[in-house]
């Protein structure tokens, strides 16, 4: 697995920016307000912080500025770890002299909050090496290198060619799944949208089963899906047990929270499936993949489903989903998928 340095990638320019960003009286301005804005605010001065949302006029003592109030030309720091290219792009628009955190921190001598991917991939680097070393084809090795690369450094350049197409994040031609009789798990099913990708792929399916546990997304699914037949609805998530468990929600996702949300049934798909069959697994379930793996250990003993897992709604997903896989069975071929010029979208394949 080639992974570069960091402290390799730009250097000069980096070098170069570090030292006229710590020199004193220049005016200075970190991108973002996150746990590594603050950790430049609280190592050095800085003139103010940049961000496109929210209405606080000043974050940590130092004022907030938007974008078009900032000098072209200032130096600037981008914190952002989800929408780091719109967050260059925004700073390329207003002619910022713009490094991301990732790179000034490598370079930087202050005492700064390392990158958690940075840190992970430091502390559990043979685990990474595992999985680089299952995968099962060249493409899978090019993309699972190309993000590695880009979660410890935020250079755009590593993701730039991995082109986002939701109809087939999932539906990979390696996976050979079958016009007539497959029957899909979809975990995470949303408003039904990739349930619907898969009808319209495969209409000679078995079953559909559409596994989610917000009820006002689980409506818009039923409604998306109701032309179809043999299509299921569970209104629960996905876990390792039945219980229940409190969720926040957004527009596009939901994930478990420790108090505040909306109260959900989670339930584990060996129950919610009876020892019923299983061909295909879809999950995208914002960060409960693994818990729901434990729970889905009987169907994939029996039926041994091809899978598609996403793997990047939290820090360590790349190797603890393969591992709880491979604690199931064994000798499962290994592929990866990475779908956007953005750390989101990465997905894990089981064959």
């Amino acid at each position: 697995m080639n992974i570069i340095d960091p402290r390799e990638i730009n250097k000069a320019y980096a070098e170069d920016f570090c030292m006229r960003f710590s020199a004193k009286g220049a005016d200075k301005y970190v991108y973002g307000r996150n746990k590594y804005a603050l950790s430049i605010a609280e190592n050095m001065e800085i003139t103010g912080f940049i961000d496109d949302f929210g209405d606080e006029e000043t974050f940590a003592g130092k004022p907030v500025f938007r974008p078009a109030e900032v000098p072209a030309g200032s130096l600037t720091v981008g914190t952002s770890t989800y929408m780091s290219k719109a967050m260059k792009d925004n700073a390329d628009r207003h002619g910022f002299t713009y490094l991301h955190y990732a790179l000034f921190s490598a370079h930087s001598q202050m005492p700064l909050l390392p990158v958690d991917y940075a840190e992970d991939l430091t502390e559990n680097r043979g685990r990474y090496e595992k999985v680089f070393s299952l995968l099962a084809d060249d493409k899978s090795r090019e993309h699972f290198e190309k993000i590695v690369n880009f979660r410890i450094s935020y250079e755009y350049d590593f993701v730039k060619d991995l082109a986002f197409d939701e109809d087939m994040m999932y539906m990979e031609d390696f996976l050979q799944l079958s016009r007539k009789g497959e029957v899909f798990i979809d975990a995470g099913g949303y408003d039904g949208f990739t349930s619907e990708v898969f009808i319209k792929m495969f209409p000679e399916y078995e079953a559909v089963h559409v596994l989610e546990p917000m009820e006002e997304n689980m409506n818009k699914a039923a409604d998306r899906l109701a032309p179809f037949q043999r299509v299921y609805f569970h209104n629960a998530g996905l876990y390792s047990k039945k219980c229940t468990a409190e969720f926040s929600a957004s527009e596009k996702s939901s994930r478990i929270t420790e108090g505040g949300g909306e109260k959900v049934q989670l339930d584990t798909l060996d129950n919610i499936l009876q020892g019923g069959k299983a061909s295909f697994i879809k999950m995208d379930i914002e960060g409960a993949e693994v818990e729901a793996l434990k729970g889905s250990a009987e169907t994939i003993k029996k039926y041994s489903p091809r899978m598609a897992i996403c793997a990047y709604h939290k820090i360590d997903d790349f190797y603890t989903i393969t591992e709880q896989v491979l604690s199931i069975k064994n000798d499962y071929k290994v592929y990866f998928r990475h779908c956007s010029d953005s750390r989101s979208e990465s997905v894990l394949f089981f064959m």
